[in-house]
């Protein structure tokens, strides 16, 4: 966001809050002020503005869910996960059919690394959205994120395929599942979904065609096929677009020869920690 931006935004939240002044109990300026704050990332304002809009809301149970959704939501940026699915078990009281309630349930499940009821959820997502939603593949690559931490590989694996095959932005379960392919050591598998990865991302996003971790991750697979050249290749180009990377002295280790592979394996579950 750029300076003008932010400052139009900012005289914006002024207006906002004149108003508020004169018309305290006016709950569509809170939304709209907590909406603000949200957008620039001022987490706690708006968590305090959308704790107002609860309070004052007297709409139906579908329009207070979306409420206890988006103050979950904040909870959950902010990492407070047990407030975040408090919030979110409310929105699903409220209105029990929602499948993205249920999604922000299942990822505070699985950001407090229980997996199992984070699976519960994800599956209840999926059940309730008809194959045309356009979110139904995030939904199975979610669920496929937690059978992976649970060890459940050839469940994770499906999961993942389902993704791609139902999902309309598919670059992301690709990469998810080449990194599994990659944790299996099936490193030719592991390249063609990171190749996928990257072709997909420049198709379905409309943005330059990089991303840098997955030039990484393909530079690895390789590297671990001894097929040096292809990830000097790799690593090559993810340093050529400035150093986005903080894994850049790292990767000139790779370069030079001087990685070993405990810390290569070291390395790569740190990534998978963190996708």
């Amino acid at each position: 966001m750029g300076k003008k931006e932010n400052d139009d935004l900012l005289k914006v939240i002024e207006e906002y809050t004149r108003k508020i002044v004169k018309d305290p109990n006016n709950i569509d300026y809170y939304i709209d002020r907590g909406d603000i704050y949200f957008s620039i990332r001022e987490f706690e304002k708006a968590l305090k503005d959308y704790s107002r809009v609860i309070e004052l809301s007297s709409y139906s149970n579908s329009t207070k869910g979306k409420y206890y959704r988006d103050r979950g939501y904040i909870y959950y940026c902010l990492k407070e996960y047990k407030k975040a699915i408090e919030d979110f078990s409310k929105a699903i009281e409220l209105e029990p059919t929602d499948r993205d309630y249920h999604n922000n349930r299942g990822n505070a499940y699985y950001y407090l690394k229980e997996y199992k009821k984070a699976i519960e959820d994800y599956s209840r997502a999926i059940e309730l959205s008809p194959y045309s939603v356009v979110f139904r593949g995030d939904y199975y690559c979610n669920r496929g994120n937690a059978y992976y931490y649970l060890k459940e590989y050839e469940r994770a694996m499906e999961d993942y395929s389902k993704a791609i095959e139902e999902g309309w932005v598919t670059y992301r379960y690709y990469h998810a599942r080449g990194e599994l392919y990659y944790y299996l050591g099936e490193y030719e598998k592991a390249i063609e979904d990171y190749s996928k990865a990257i072709e997909h991302y420049s198709i379905e996003t409309d943005l330059f065609p990089l991303r840098i971790d997955y030039y990484i991750d393909r530079g690895d697979a390789y590297y671990c096929l001894k097929e040096y050249e292809k990830a000097i290749k790799d690593y090559s180009c993810a340093l050529e677009f400035k150093s986005i990377c903080e894994e850049v002295e790292d990767l000139e280790k790779i370069i030079s020869g001087h990685l070993d592979s405990d810390f290569k394996k070291h390395r790569k579950q740190e990534q998978l920690d963190n996708f």
